[in-house]
């Protein structure tokens, strides 16, 4: 179901709900057919389980229709935004999903987006194989499903809405740990100085 709104985006009808939210490009990398079909089987399960789709593509009207056409009334559109409103739907989400392809090529990729994921503090259900799972599992900051496997992908959405809200908030923190600890521009920055100045005292 599409919510639209001119200006600012009404986000009363996340109130209540557990979110899984995906926000950005939804093209055919992102495989997001996958996600609408988890989210015909979380909701003949848990009616409370919402799935919150944030941005454009050229695949939004073709899961529009997918949508519609099974039925489901746990997936919600937005529209694209400004980053500042974007950070209000990141914000009241219960969860943040990345999804890729099962491809090989995926599988040594680190989605941006998870930078910025782990930054928000929101425990991350990473549809990504590969490098992007490890870190996930590195950083204790969610969990990990099989891409492109709707039946993984409900599994993992339905047991982080499950989980206490103290445990989901743990793994909030320890995305913003890692993220802090090994991701920050301050940190990116200060491992940069560090190589600068070994090739520095390498050439002295």
């Amino acid at each position: 179901m599409q919510v639209p709104k001119n200006g600012s985006v009404d986000l009363s009808f996340m109130d209540g709900r557990f979110n899984l939210v995906f926000a950005g490009n939804m093209g055919k990398a992102q495989a997001l057919d996958a996600v609408i079909a988890a989210a015909e089987i979380v909701a003949a399960t848990d009616s409370q389980v919402q799935f919150v789709f944030v941005g454009g593509g050229i695949q939004v009207d073709a899961l529009k229709t997918m949508s519609n056409s099974l039925g489901v009334e746990n997936v919600r559109f937005l529209p694209r935004m400004p980053m500042s409103e974007v950070g209000t739907v990141l914000t009241k989400a219960d969860a943040l999903l990345v999804h890729l392809k099962n491809d090989p090529l995926f599988a040594i990729t680190i989605p941006s987006k998870t930078q910025a994921y782990l930054a928000v503090g929101k425990p991350i259900l990473m549809g990504v194989a590969g490098d992007a799972a490890e870190l996930i599992r590195q950083a204790r900051a969610g969990i990990t499903v099989t891409p492109e496997s709707p039946e993984s992908i409900a599994q993992g959405v339905l047991h982080l809405a499950q989980l206490s809200a103290e445990d989901r908030n743990k793994m909030g923190q320890n995305a913003i740990d890692f993220y802090e600890k090994e991701l920050s521009l301050r940190v990116g920055a200060g491992r940069f100085e560090d190589v600068f100045n070994n090739v520095l005292s390498r050439e002295k």
